[in-house]
């Protein structure tokens, strides 16, 4: 409501009003909001009475209608000496029955003041109120009525009491009053735990409010440093100095600065861009990118490095820096892979180290690899040296200080010695680690080997595989695969990739793991059904076997939606498993020609399913931190491709000693995640590098 404006200036003047029903809506007392819990709200609508429609959200109640126990505070105040608090406490009902409660009622006890008027009035009723009963006990006792049978007294209204207990304090008092004082205590002890646990709370909250200070107080540090020209210099050589050098980032902060000598850091990330693509370094240094050496600094540089033999302690020592920026789970696994080739052996002299250099006949590479991240590095690297245990013992103990866990070792199942040594056999795969009793490292020969090896004995000797019932044994030779080329059709050929090449294996083409892949694939299989006018025909089934066995050894990518066997191991877990079951029954169930015994390369297989199937249940069912497994990584085709980089250049061994042509392969077979084993292997791109081991 509002007045009219006087005088021209607008006076508004606001009346509170209590929605009670015949409230006058006194000014001398405090009003309180409807609550927001619907089922009290609903109450205290009823309780109002009030027959106008009003919104619930916007009206009050005077506090005359309610008495001093409905607010919190009305005994803790008593005890405690706290102020009487203005809050309602939960599910209070405004009492409509109340006609004036005054401000003075909702005092404490203690802070009343005496009034002798209430006194003598509270005397001359209780006087009043004895005398009547008396006369009442005295008339049944003439009547001769049994004083038990007396009227009770009218029960009095909750108002009624609470009056007489604000007037009368001193009385005796009741078991009602006992159990309210009892009430009350219980109530002051809580209130009193409540304290303490808030006073609890507030120690806490100092305690963060100083360190909120003092992180204030440093970020006030921080900015003034950063205010400065050398506080945000300083800021940005610790942020970029992670990842770049000192002289790369003088460089990004004065483009125009000449850089004349080059850390070895910096020419290690030149050779490695160099390497990767020679347009990515000639476009990083024209668009002043980053500061990095030109090309003919790095060729410069390459002349000064040498060949290092043993144990390459500074390749390990950057795999164990570069964990930092892998993403992997399980980044620290690897498998280590052994080789060693014939080299040319001659005396010669060595124009850059001027000195003469002894003949050598072999020379064995020591690889480490990634089983979950992309990261390979040679660690080992010598000539005319004995690829044996005690050799091998020694690389997995340097590695295993540096951080790197050896899960898993790859050789050449031809190394006789080293097979002997570790006491392998189909049932027997592991072998304890050196450095901790409690770990075990498996043993994966080679498998594109170990193809190689299959076809060599397929073509050179009599196989026999076994059919369904295993009753009778069909022989598969080199004159199967003759007829099958020979008899196809000029016009119409069920197989296109297997030629006479394929089954003559001469020089070179013995090496290929290609030919030996594609002569026993699932194309071969079919063409061997259809050329055998039976499907069902055990030596084309064993070829298909083969040709699954052999993609799920080498899968190269995590999923293969041509082919679900050249899949990563895990994608397709059932399939998978099945394939290398069949094979397994397959080599035990083999016959070869005047063989009572195994041949190495059935044990070979053998010992790799094994293996690999105690790495998957270890890893990726147990642990879990790894989905799936890429098995191409348990295989030896990085060593395989520094091996051929050094026949196609013809190198000797005073070439790979004085460094004039160092040895490096790098190919892309990570990135071609569509290419099925059977294929041939495009985009390798082979350059020379210079080794990871060696100082500037």
């Amino acid at each position: 409501m509002t007045e009219a404006p006087t005088k021209g200036l607008a006076k508004y003047t606001y009346f509170v009003r209590c929605m009670v029903s015949g409230c006058p809506s006194p000014r001398d007392v405090k009003y309180h909001s409807f609550p927001k819990d619907p089922k009290i709200r609903g109450d205290w609508i009823q309780s109002c009475a009030n027959s106008e429609s009003f919104n619930p959200d916007r009206s009050l109640v005077c506090g005359r209608h309610f008495v001093y126990t409905d607010y919190f505070g009305c005994y803790e105040g008593d005890d405690l000496k706290f102020p009487l608090g203005i809050r309602l406490k939960q599910g209070i009902i405004p009492h409509v029955s109340i006609p004036c409660q005054l401000e003075a009622c909702l005092m404490p006890l203690d802070l009343r003041l005496p009034d002798p008027q209430i006194e003598e009035f509270n005397r001359k009723r209780i006087v009043e109120e004895a005398i009547q009963e008396y006369d009442s006990v005295q008339e049944r006792a003439k009547n001769g009525s049994d004083i038990k049978e007396a009227p009770k007294p009218k029960k009095r209204s909750k108002f009624e009491l609470f009056i007489s207990n604000l007037s009368t304090p001193n009385y005796d008092c009741s078991s009602e009053d006992k159990s309210k004082e009892t009430s009350r205590n219980k109530e002051s002890l809580l209130l009193k735990k409540t304290v303490k646990t808030l006073r609890t709370r507030v120690r806490l909250l100092e305690t963060k409010v100083n360190g909120l200070t003092h992180t204030k107080v440093f970020y006030r540090k921080q900015l003034r440093r950063l205010q400065s020209l050398k506080g945000r210099r300083e800021v940005i050589y610790e942020e970029l100095g992670k990842s770049l050098t000192q002289s790369q980032i003088r460089y990004l902060i004065e483009p125009r600065s000449y850089q004349r000598d080059y850390s070895r850091e910096e020419i290690l990330r030149g050779l490695i861009l160099r390497f990767i693509n020679p347009y990515a370094l000639r476009y990083v240094r024209s668009w002043s990118l980053v500061c990095l050496p030109s090309r003919h600094t790095l060729d410069v540089a390459l002349q000064k490095f040498t060949f290092s033999q043993g144990i390459l302690t500074d390749s390990i020592i950057r795999i164990r820096e570069s964990f930092d920026t892998l993403k992997a789970v399980n980044k620290s696994l690897a498998i280590i892979s052994i080789a060693e080739m014939n080299i040319q052996s001659c005396f010669k002299f060595s124009s850059k180290q001027r000195k003469n250099h002894e003949s050598h006949k072999t020379l064995q590479i020591g690889v480490v690899r990634g089983l979950v991240s992309d990261f390979k590095e040679i660690v080992f690297q010598d000539f005319d040296c004995e690829l044996d245990k005690k050799l091998l013992f020694s690389i997995i103990e340097e590695l295993e200080k540096n951080t790197i866990q050896v899960v898993g070792i790859n050789f050449n199942i031809r190394n006789h010695k080293l097979f002997k040594e570790l006491n392998l056999s189909q049932e027997n795969t592991i072998i304890v680690n050196p450095t901790d009793p409690n770990r075990h490292i498996l043993i994966f020969p080679d498998v594109p080997n170990l193809l190689k090896m299959l076809r060599d004995h397929l073509l050179e000797e009599e196989c026999f595989f076994p059919d369904a019932s295993k009753d009778k044994f069909i022989l598969l030779s080199k004159q199967v695969f003759k007829s099958m080329i020979t008899s196809e059709n000029e016009d119409v050929k069920s197989i296109n990739k297997i030629s006479l090449r394929h089954i003559r294996c001469k020089g070179e083409d013995r090496r290929s793991t290609r030919l030996a892949s594609q002569l026993l694939s699932n194309t071969t299989a079919n063409a061997l059904a259809l050329h055998l006018s039976d499907t069902s025909d055990p030596r084309a089934i064993g070829v298909s076997i083969i040709n699954n066995w052999f993609d799920v050894m080498n899968s190269k990518c995590v999923f293969n939606p041509r082919c679900p066997y050249s899949s990563a191991l895990g994608i397709n877990e059932e399939i998978q498993l099945r394939a290398l079951n069949d094979m397994e029954k397959l080599i035990y169930d083999l016959k070869l020609m005047n063989n009572s015994q195994l041949p190495l390369f059935q044990q070979g297989i053998l010992i790799s399913i094994m293996s690999t199937k105690i790495l998957y249940q270890s890893i990726v069912k147990e642990d879990g931190y790894v989905p799936h497994i890429q098995t191409f990584r348990l295989n030896q085709d990085f060593i395989e491709n520094i091996f051929n980089r050094v026949r196609q250049q013809h190198l000797e061994d005073i070439d790979i000693l004085s460094n004039d042509e160092g040895i490096h392969c790098d190919d892309d077979e990570v990135t071609d995640e569509n290419r099925i084993n059977t294929e041939e292997e495009h985009n390798v791109n082979i350059e020379i590098v210079e080794s990871s081991s060696e100082s500037c």
